[in-house]
């Protein structure tokens, strides 16, 4: 929780650095999820540009990047990702210089293995990636 903590703080200096008469900053921040999107849209405002990874009609599950989304990937100022393992395509790129996952410090809930074959798997660790649904 704490990084999650540290990653929307530094969103707000980043905001604060900038006129708040100027345009958009060239800048691109890229989230992987509609509710970092959401989040980060609101906490930025308009000071940088804040862009959907998979597009609003898309299921993450069944995501995959195309060659421009990973050249956007690699262009961007920082890109905010769930973690936990929902993103498991990110592992086929070299993206670490600018990826800020937000899961790290989350302790993450078990699958309930009665209702285990009712979730996707994301990876083998067995944890649900899905800690926003839940944040106790």
């Amino acid at each position: 929780m704490t990084r999650f903590l540290l990653a929307f703080a530094a969103l707000f200096i980043i905001t604060g650095c900038f006129d708040k008469k100027e345009k958009k900053s060239d800048e691109t921040v890229i989230t992987s999820t509609f509710s970092l999107y959401d989040a980060v849209k609101h906490i930025t405002k308009d000071t940088v540009k804040v862009k959907p990874l998979v597009p609003f009609s898309k299921e993450i599950h069944e995501f995959e990047p195309t060659p421009k989304d990973i050249i956007a990937l690699k262009k961007a100022k920082l890109v905010i990702i769930n973690g936990a393992g929902l993103e498991p395509w990110l592992r086929k790129y070299n993206l670490k210089s600018n990826i800020l996952d937000v899961s790290k410090d989350i302790t993450l809930l078990k699958f309930d293995e009665k209702k285990e074959d009712e979730h996707h798997h994301h990876d083998e660790s067995g944890t649900d990636p899905h800690y926003w649904l839940d944040i106790n």
